[in-house]
């Protein structure tokens, strides 16, 4: 295994969602599909409803897709180009 493989092995993704989004439906699928096919990634899909806002995000809204602290995503990424932006193959 290499370090790149290690460092995605332990990425943390964060998926903020809410009851009142219209996307967030599909958001919890790209979620899902992500999970899929990376098992080894850790996928925390938050409603921001039940959970609150994470201290450390400057929210905006929902769906909204998080690397560590950084958004990757406003809004719904096909899960290929999740999993494309996330093994580091696009920026």
């Amino acid at each position: 295994m290499t370090s790149a493989d290690r460092n995605h092995s332990s990425a943390r993704v964060r998926v903020l969602v809410s009851g009142d989004c219209a996307s967030c439906d599909r958001a919890i699928e790209v979620v899902a599909a992500v999970r899929g096919v990376r098992p080894d990634m850790t996928v925390d899909l938050i409603d921001v409803d039940v959970d609150g806002v994470p201290d450390d995000i400057a929210f905006v809204g929902t769906p909204m897709y998080l690397w560590g602290d950084r958004v990757i995503s406003l809004g719904n990424p096909a899960p290929q180009d999740l999993l494309k932006i996330l093994e580091g193959t696009r920026p």
